[in-house]
């Protein structure tokens, strides 16, 4: 090896090192860090030049060389993706860093010092993460840290990461140093299996005795002393552990095998789904990324109902399903070669001379097994941190067994995609930056407004809109970008409206503030987010609810209603917070050209409703407790929209409580008229028709958007010969914009 080449690899050896003993601190506190994206693309900035130099010249011995055979796939899976919509941008930022670490790995694999010390680095970057969560817990220091030390390392890009993910395989591989004649390296072993316990991880702890049970096998099975001894701890420590938890827990250890355990409930209506949206496209899958925009509609409603109305699937919690579920056929082709050569070069390196890579191919093992089972529940491969540990492993395996020589083509191919996943990562997390910008600035000026330092909030408004304003520009790139853009910006449209009335406009101005819109975003802005998040996740629950509740302010009730009945999961599961705003809709259908008709025309069943809101409502207003009252029997009238007690509740409860001018006391005003609108035709068949046109009229006046008044009084003209006031109420119809054919067909 020439100087300059050994030279080259020494700095990639030493920023491979950085990354892997910095990576898992730089997701410490990430979830809620506005600066969470740039330690990201501080990562990468460590990991591209160090994968970059470390990489083989032409003609060198490669020891990824299958590896990287295996990246023909990858501009298939690419091209099939993209023509499933957006969504790629995510694998391949998470295949970029997996790439980053087996680099890395196969760098260090090859001798024996450098293996021992890339995994000394693995174990010790467990230290001062295990440290934290002590202090957290037990000090009652860094208190911003969620109260579950398991979101504590958390990655912007998708879910929050479990400790357990990324220490249980570590503990395993670090069982190399002690196997190695190492003693110290029993701390690095004890640091890591201590953070699977302070997880509280029952997948972690499964996977860290199914590791340790691997790796005691066969490191017990050897002749050397060292190796021998470190399994039999190894086998003792299982042992000992399955018992303790037996003994200390056991409604939890238990628990694993329990199907009725709501987090397996869950797990296993998630599985299920995702072999449902499989066998919807068993080919190619539903593109790469597009799991979260494409589950929705396969989605168990029992796990729905025990996650909760507002939980957002964003994998399946089963990493083949994950692949099989996105890559279809295809993804499951990756899977199979990646398995074969894995276990192909498993078996090169336990046959080895050397002694040290029999060792490192017994611990390998297991830590790919600890691996396999975190993988089986849970999402490590949705997280750098999470692909640490396995990327590393397989590395090393890589890197201890022959190779060849690599291929200048191929070469150009690796270094063209990983600058690609480079590109795409920079996009992505500059995009997730603003949304951290904009949500933190949006707290803090909330915490400047309790303090009354109102120009202190405008200054923070000013960042939080700049923010909204740049990812506006670029676009967001998922969903879940978008959704919370939104979420940011929704209540700060309402405080621009309140702000921009002559009034406070003066106020601001007295004061020396500038309009409300230099510093609050528009409504255009924030319902353009909301645009951008159901065209990329179509079936998004809580994007079609607001959206459904923007268009219910507009006045346009037809697109509301259209909203909450053509969505799978608004039909099947009664969310109150659906059922709420199904009873807003239902006090003003027939307001709109769209909806006219839909009370006469549409009737019910009301042996199939249940009529346990409408009994906590009558609860609530004899309790005096108007608002709950309110709430309850909206969520009845979404049920049953006809049912006359509700509607008088409805309208009691608002007319005791609110002022004339209040937007609740309008609701009274809809109940009344919608109740009058149930009398009439009754009036009209008891032959009262001076009765029913007192009930029309009352309608009209309390409600005089209600069309569908109108067209009873049309059909009441009609029949009672009244041709100059059907004249009138055919005019109406029409001037609402209601087509002449469909003005025929509501007064037959």
């Amino acid at each position: 090896m020439s100087a300059p080449t050994a030279d080259r690899n020494r700095g990639g050896l030493m920023l491979g090192g950085a990354l892997v003993l910095l990576l898992p601190g730089f997701f410490v506190d990430g979830f809620h860090d506005p600066f969470a994206s740039s330690k990201i693309l501080l990562a990468f900035g460590l990991g591209v030049p160090a994968a970059a130099l470390l990489m083989p010249r032409p003609g060198r011995d490669d020891p990824l060389s299958a590896w990287r055979r295996l990246l023909a796939f990858a501009p298939a899976l690419a091209i099939a993706s993209t023509l499933k919509g957006p969504g790629f941008a995510f694998p391949i930022i998470m295949a970029s860093v997996g790439w980053i670490l087996l680099e890395i790995g196969a760098a260090h694999g090859a001798d024996g010092a450098r293996t021992r010390r890339l995994v000394s680095l693995l174990g010790a970057s467990t230290i001062p993460v295990l440290l934290l969560g002590l202090l957290r817990r037990h000090a009652g220091w860094f208190e911003f840290i969620p109260d579950r030390l398991d979101v504590s390392l958390s990655s912007t890009i998708g879910n929050s990461l479990e400790l357990a993910e990324f220490a249980a395989p570590v503990a395993i591989l670090s069982l190399l140093l002690p196997a190695s004649g190492r003693p110290w390296g029993w701390a690095l072993v004890a640091s890591s299996t201590a953070l699977v316990a302070l997880s509280e991880s029952r997948a972690g702890a499964l996977a860290l005795v199914a590791g340790l049970v691997v790796t005691g096998l066969l490191l017990a099975r050897r002749p050397e002393r060292a190796p021998r001894t470190t399994g039999q701890v190894a086998l003792g420590v299982a042992i000992g552990a399955v018992a303790l938890a037996l003994l200390v827990a056991p409604d939890r250890a238990r628990s694993v095998l329990d199907t009725e355990h709501p987090t397996n409930a869950v797990r296993i209506g998630l599985w299920q789904a995702a072999v449902d949206l499989w066998q919807d496209e068993p080919l190619f899958g539903c593109g790469a990324g597009r799991f979260e925009a494409s589950i929705s509609p396969f989605r168990d409603p029992a796990e729905w109902q025990i996650s909760g109305f507002g939980v957002i699937v964003e994998e399946p919690h089963q990493e083949v399903l994950w692949m099989l579920a996105e890559g279809g056929l295809l993804g499951l082709a990756v899977i199979v070669g990646a398995l074969w050569i894995v276990c192909r070069t498993s078996k090169q390196v336990a046959s080895s001379a050397t002694p040290g890579r029999r060792h490192l191919a017994a611990v390998s093992v297991g830590g790919l097994a600890a691996f396999t089972i975190m993988a089986c529940v849970r999402a490590p491969l949705h997280h750098p941190a999470g692909i640490l540990p396995a990327a590393v492993t397989i590395g090393l395996l890589a890197g201890a067994a022959p190779g060849r020589p690599m291929r200048a083509p191929l070469r150009w191919l690796c270094i063209a995609l990983l600058l690609a996943g480079t590109f795409a990562a920079w996009r992505h997390l500059v995009a997730d930056r603003h949304v951290h910008v904009a949500r933190w600035a949006k707290v803090r000026a909330n915490d400047k407004l309790k303090d009354t330092d109102l120009r202190g909030m405008v200054e923070e408004l000013v960042t939080c809109k700049n923010a909204l304003d740049s990812l506006a520009e670029h676009g967001p790139h998922t969903a879940t970008q978008a959704w919370r853009a939104a979420l940011v910006g929704r209540e700060l449209v309402t405080l621009r409206q309140l702000m921009s009335t002559e009034p406070m406009r003066a106020a601001l101005t007295a004061r020396g503030v500038a309009g409300p819109e230099t510093w609050l975003p528009s409504r255009e802005r924030v319902s353009g987010f909301l645009d951008a998040t159901i065209l990329r996740n179509p079936h998004h629950p809580l994007a079609n609810l607001e959206r459904a509740r923007t268009a219910l302010e507009d006045g346009d009730v037809g697109q509301a209603r259209g909203l909450l009945e053509d969505q799978r999961t608004f039909r099947s599961l009664p969310w109150p917070s659906v059922l709420e705003l199904k009873g807003h809709v239902a006090l003003r259908l027939g307001t709109d050209p769209a909806t006219v008709g839909a009370w006469l025309e549409e009737p019910g069943d009301p042996t199939t409703v249940e009529f346990d809101d409408r009994t906590a409502a009558a609860q609530a207003f004899s309790d005096g407790d108007d608002a709950l009252a309110l709430r309850h029997a909206l969520r009845q009238l979404g049920r049953w929209r006809w049912d006359e007690h509700t509607l008088r509740l409805i309208a009691d409860t608002t007319y005791r409580s609110f002022g004339p001018d209040s937007e609740e006391r309008k609701f009274g005003d809809h109940a009344v008229a919608r109740s009058r609108l149930l009398f009439a035709p009754e009036a009209q068949r008891a032959g009262n028709a001076r009765m029913a046109a007192t009930h029309i009229r009352i309608a009209l006046r309390k409600d005089p958007n209600l069309l569908d008044a109108v067209v009873l009084a049309a059909r009441f003209a009609r029949d009672s010969g009244d041709d100059q006031a059907l004249e009138g109420h055919l005019k109406t119809l029409a001037d609402a914009g209601i087509p002449e054919s469909r003005i025929e067909r509501l007064l037959r």
